[in-house]
This record gives C-alpha cells, sequence and structure tokens, in this order.
C-alpha cells in the first residue's frame, strides 16, 4: 500500500499557517512590570504566582507560547491556560 503513495505529488499537504484566531499582544505598563518581576524574584511568593508572573513577563517580550515554555522550562500547557498567563488575574486577590 505504501508504494501506491511514492509517486504522488505532496500537492495540497503544506502548511496553511496558523488556524484560529490571532495571539493578542501582550503590553505591560511599567507599574505591572515591576510588580510581576518583584512576584518573580521574591522568595516569600508563592510558587503559583511567582511561575505565572515569569510566564506573564516572558510572554510580555512576544514569540509563540510554545517558545515562551521552552524558555521558562515549563510545559506548554501551563502557557497556554489564559493570556499570558492570564496577566491581568495575576493581581494580588488575596
Amino acid at each position: 500500500m505504501a508504494s501506491g503513495l511514492r509517486g504522488r505529488s505532496m500537492a495540497g499537504l503544506e502548511d496553511a499557517g496558523w488556524v484560529g484566531r490571532p495571539k493578542a499582544d501582550l503590553v505591560l505598563g511599567e507599574a505591572e512590570r515591576s510588580q510581576l518581576t518583584q512576584w518573580a524574584r521574591r522568595a516569600k511568593t508563592a510558587q503559583f504566582l511567582a511561575l505565572r508572573a515569569k510566564i506573564a513577563l516572558r510572554c510580555a517580550v512576544g514569540g509563540t507560547n510554545r517558545q515562551a515554555a521552552a524558555d521558562l522550562g515549563i510545559d506548554t500547557s501551563a502557557v497556554d491556560r489564559g493570556p499570558a498567563g492570564n496577566a491581568a488575574g495575576l493581581s494580588a486577590k488575596g
């Protein structure tokens, strides 16, 4: 069966580009960037909050979620959970 595929063209199988809604740019103000940096570096910050802050800071630099995950050494699912780690939802809620 596989031998029948050898002579066929790969036409139609090219990558058509990104499918789905485009990712919005994450733009952080100076105060937001400062707060996220504090959370990311402070030893007493809860680990989940520090990680979300690092994700938001990395996503603000640009690139894909996959690149951000690779740079941080984490799984892409951690980055995909919201717009840049739901940066707006990182405000201290208690």
